[in-house]
């Protein structure tokens, strides 16, 4: 039987005078988040405010409980305030300690239905007057012990957090943890002493330590400003550098699944994380950690990314998985590999030229040679290199613009199609594309696709040269093939292209086939050459469309 909590003016007087000096402190609270004050965290402020009224009102509701309740749950009032207290208080703490991501509205809620079925018990006891021997009350005694086992699990976890936390920042010291900790922790020792000591010592404690606990909240809000300082800065500082990287960020574990993602892996890999890392990038960890770079499919389509590795340990040096920052060098391998062939044609072909140019020259200005045929030389050799700036331009131009626009494919191809056919010579043509709108650069995808039809019909000496465009939807988006009967291209313009470097000795004779590569790969798409049915080459452009799900 609990004896300390009858009706009694000191212990009525101490709960009472607890209840106003937290309803004084809730006021503080609540002037200081109404108020322009920046200092105060709002999202701190609001828990915070509603911890302090639940206990409040608590206290001041204490006298009535007692005076109305059977003496058999008189002692688990304490549990019940804190019970009250522990939902705003847990968010309070997740948030003051930089773990406010994990505060889910239905954790919230799930909190109050524990409280409220727990209350509902209670309730049941009260209106049945159940004596320690009935049936019902066994019952209802096990729920009320499962639920308080719940409750000291949650609570005790919260504080390991908030002690976790201030401990490791700087911001904050342990006073500040135990000012924030002792409300509750007084209601859950007022509740463990009650009906296990002398009851004398019982009523003291039930006199005191409310009080103790009142005193902390105008206290940690005036002294020590729990609610304008945090130590959860560093955790939120180190979150936000990670999720605001334009790189992305997977974590993986020993068996490499994908364990969390930054919000760039978020929008580049749909629903990474709980897929292996090689389902995800198309490579293992060991591979990305040997690879310079390596192609993926995104949500972008296909991108060229620079994978940096980095182990993962535990504090006593246990290997326990990676973090793999992939880093997208698209755009960068785009302008190496420009900036690489224009090189290679400033040193090699235009030096070739203007050397041939000077002997042409110096042919036709010797008096014993026919200066007809050198002049045509020369003119034609500069009518090379006039084309070859004008390639240079035009490639350089297409992929600077930034022109995304909805188009249907089938439309940009017999408009490509037919172009080529009134600046050329006759030529047969099939074209089978299926009439799908993307989101993309058209100009870039008319360049790429008249690249190769031209380079079709211009290479072709045959008596009946034909052409062949073909597409067909994908599961990342759509194919296009552009197939000839012509004599292909050479192994050695193949190899170079597919390999992204040339050099003096290995290197494409015009700059066609980089400039459509690039335009593929600025449109996040793939370019591979194979063997045509008529013969000759098969070029083939696969490209991401806006329901394309990034993966290969």
């Amino acid at each position: 039987m609990v004896q300390w909590l009858s009706i009694d003016p000191l212990l009525a007087l101490s709960f009472v005078t607890s209840g106003v000096v937290a309803g004084w402190a809730s006021v503080l609270i609540y002037r200081r988040y109404e108020s322009d004050d920046d200092e105060v965290y709002e999202d701190l402020a609001r828990p915070y405010l509603a911890v302090v009224l639940v206990f409040s009102l608590g206290m001041l509701l204490a006298p009535v409980f007692v005076a109305v309740v059977p003496s058999t749950i008189v002692g688990v009032l304490p549990f019940f305030v804190l019970l009250f207290m522990l939902p705003a208080w847990a968010v309070f703490v997740f948030r003051y300690a930089g773990r406010g991501h994990l505060v889910r509205r239905w954790w919230v809620a799930s909190g109050y239905a524990l409280t409220a079925l727990i209350v509902a018990t209670a309730t049941v006891q009260l209106a049945r007057s159940i004596e320690q021997g009935d049936t019902l009350f066994g019952i209802i005694a096990i729920i009320a012990a499962l639920s308080s086992l719940f409750v000291l699990a949650l609570y005790f976890v919260t504080v390991g957090v908030l002690a976790l936390s201030t401990f490791r920042g700087d911001e904050r010291s342990p006073v500040d943890a135990a000012v924030i900790v002792a409300p509750t922790a007084a209601l859950l020792i007022l509740g463990q002493l009650t009906g296990v000591v002398d009851p004398a010592i019982s009523r003291g404690a039930a006199a005191v330590l409310p009080l103790v606990a009142a005193a902390m909240f105008p206290l940690s809000v005036t002294r020590y400003d729990v609610l304008s300082t945090r130590p959860g800065v560093s955790t939120l500082g180190e979150q936000a550098v990670v999720d605001t990287m334009e790189a992305a960020v997977l974590v993986v574990d020993r068996e490499e699944t994908v364990v969390r993602a930054n919000a760039a892996a978020r929008t580049a890999f749909e629903d990474p994380v709980g897929r292996s890392l090689e389902a995800v990038v198309g490579a293992d960890a060991g591979s990305l950690r040997a690879a310079e770079t390596v192609e993926c499919w995104t949500t972008e389509g296909n991108r060229r990314l620079d994978p940096r590795i980095t182990t993962v340990e535990s504090d006593s040096g246990t290997h326990i998985g990676e973090t793999v920052t992939l880093i997208d060098v698209t755009d960068r391998e785009i302008r190496r590999q420009r900036i690489q062939v224009l090189n290679r044609i400033l040193r090699h072909n235009l030096r070739n030229e203007l050397s041939a140019i000077k002997a042409r020259a110096e042919l036709a200005t010797d008096d014993d040679q026919p200066t007809d045929e050198h002049v045509a030389s020369v003119l034609s050799i500069a009518d090379d290199l006039q084309a070859m700036s004008a390639d240079a331009r035009r490639i350089q131009k297409r992929i600077a613009d930034d022109g995304q626009s909805c188009v249907t494919v089938d439309t940009v191809v017999e408009s490509v199609v037919t172009a080529v056919q009134e600046s050329h010579r006759l030529f047969d043509v099939d074209v089978d594309v299926p009439a799908v709108t993307v989101t993309l650069d058209r100009g870039l995808l008319a360049y790429a696709l008249r690249n190769l039809v031209e380079n079709a019909v211009e290479h072709n000496d045959g008596d009946d040269p034909r052409v062949e465009v073909r597409g067909r939807e994908t599961a990342t988006g759509i194919e296009l093939v552009v197939a000839d009967n012509g004599p292909g291209i050479p192994d050695t313009e193949r190899e170079v292209i597919e390999a992204g470097v040339e050099d003096a000795h290995t290197h494409t004779t015009s700059l066609g086939l980089w400039g459509t590569n690039w335009a593929v790969q600025t449109l996040g798409g793939t370019l591979t050459f194979g063997e045509s049915g008529m013969g000759g080459t098969a070029v083939t452009l696969e490209l991401p469309t806006d329901d394309s799900d990034g993966t290969a």
